[in-house]
């Protein structure tokens, strides 16, 4: 009886430290979902970074790479569009847990990281149910990076204008 005790509160414990796996690829036994560049093309010189959070996460901005270990990952060199980055372990999501993923991709000649590029794009989002093992990202769709438009140098004057107005009015009245 103690022995089965422990056992359980061994099995216990070991559930409550596991750690989930992710196959991060966008081409594999049940998914192919190619990245496209802003002007259509296959991605070539582009990286891949994979976000998580709890089931049923419907706001991409609530989703993290933190506890996900490794870093962005590179677009295959003879095969544009896909990139392979391994497996991968989710801290804090244990086997038998439904995540959220979504991929976040960008040109790397336009920045640095997803936040800073000027062309970036991310994928659908994707609920998956984490085994023993590690999983595809099944249900993954192809999706396209877009530039992000930079304010233009009058609208930048306007609200400059504006401001100046707005604060030089207000000292008048003091």
């Amino acid at each position: 009886m103690r022995a089965l005790a422990l056992f359980l509160i061994f099995a216990a414990t070991v559930r409550c430290f596991a750690q989930g796996t992710v196959n991060f690829a966008n081409l594999a036994p049940g998914v192919d979902a190619p990245v496209r560049d802003a002007n259509g093309q296959l991605c070539v010189g582009c990286m891949a970074q994979l976000y998580v959070g709890p089931a049923n996460t419907t706001d991409p901005s609530l989703l993290v790479t933190n506890g996900i270990s490794g870093g962005p990952a590179s677009f295959l060199p003879g095969q544009p569009g896909y990139f392979q980055g391994g497996n991968r372990t989710l801290a804090g999501f244990p086997a038998g847990t439904t995540v959220t993923f979504q991929v976040r991709a960008w040109a790397t000649a336009s920045g640095p990281s997803w936040n800073s590029a000027l062309e970036r794009g991310e994928s659908n989002l994707i609920q998956v149910m984490l085994t023993g093992g590690s999983v595809n990202l099944v249900g993954l769709q192809p999706f396209s990076l877009s530039i992000v438009p930079e304010p233009s140098p009058i609208a930048l004057a306007a609200l400059g204008l504006l401001a100046t107005m707005v604060f030089g009015v207000r000292r008048r009245s003091r």
